[in-house]
């Protein structure tokens, strides 16, 4: 059972507005994720939640298929003032592919009580070098809701890196199968998850032109597109 129940005194529960006393005591109370609210990326997959209980419980995903739980969807306690219960169960949520982000609810209901938790999944994988742009945000929020990659350098450059973070086995490949180029190579094209920092290496732009490359990192059914441009050098004035 992936269900994990830890039953505490209510001596200590001051933390949680909880006393002792002859009345019954119920309480519901997201304890994770912090504030009700967790952010993944796009082909982060697991995730839980936990909440405090004296009653019985179970959890509703409302009209949500990128969402479900792997844990218990529900438990029964015999109520006693003297025990209240964490309880942690594990959801899994699918690889967000459309490139845009989305935001999810979950609830606890118990004994009279509903209490809920947002799970917001960018459309992006974690990539930390370049740095996102923005291109447009979730309806009257500030939350991306697409982005784009430019890694750009001017025509002198010799060296640069791509900075990341993801979660499945990744490849680095050129948009639509294209041909490899000559002018923009990497220390490695494909490896294992986790951080990772790949050495991006320039030949010098001896044009006045600007170039550019796409290239598609893909972690899982994940991808990103990132832009490789390489300004070209100034003109001199007698040329």
């Amino acid at each position: 059972m992936k269900t994990r129940l830890l039953a505490a005194c209510t001596f200590v529960s001051g933390l949680f507005m909880a006393s002792c006393g002859d009345m019954d005591q119920h309480q519901l109370m997201i304890a994770y994720p912090a504030q009700g609210y967790s952010i993944l990326f796009a082909d982060q997959t697991v995730d839980s939640i936990s909440f405090l209980t004296f009653d019985s419980w179970k959890i509703i995903i409302h009209n949500n298929e990128w969402i479900r739980v792997t844990g218990d969807e529900s438990g029964t306690i015999k109520h006693d003032n003297d025990k209240r219960y964490w309880v942690t169960t594990e959801l899994e949520f699918a690889p967000n592919t459309n490139r845009h982000s989305r935001i999810g609810a979950v609830e606890v209901q118990s004994y009279d009580y509903q209490v809920g938790a947002r799970y917001l999944q960018f459309g992006h994988l974690d990539i930390t070098r370049p740095s996102a742009k923005v291109e447009t945000k979730l309806p009257n929020s500030t939350i991306p809701d697409s982005v784009s990659f430019c890694l750009a350098d001017s025509a002198f450059i010799l060296t640069d890196s791509l900075c990341f973070d993801v979660h499945n086995a990744w490849e680095l490949v050129r948009k639509d199968n294209g041909e490899q180029v000559d002018w923009v190579k990497f220390d490695k094209q494909y490896g294992k998850p986790g951080r990772n920092r790949l050495i991006v290496t320039f030949e010098e732009n001896e044009d006045t032109t600007d170039r550019s490359v796409v290239f598609e990192l893909k972690s899982g059914r994940v991808s990103n597109d990132i832009t490789i441009k390489q300004f070209g050098r100034k003109k001199k004035e007698n040329e």
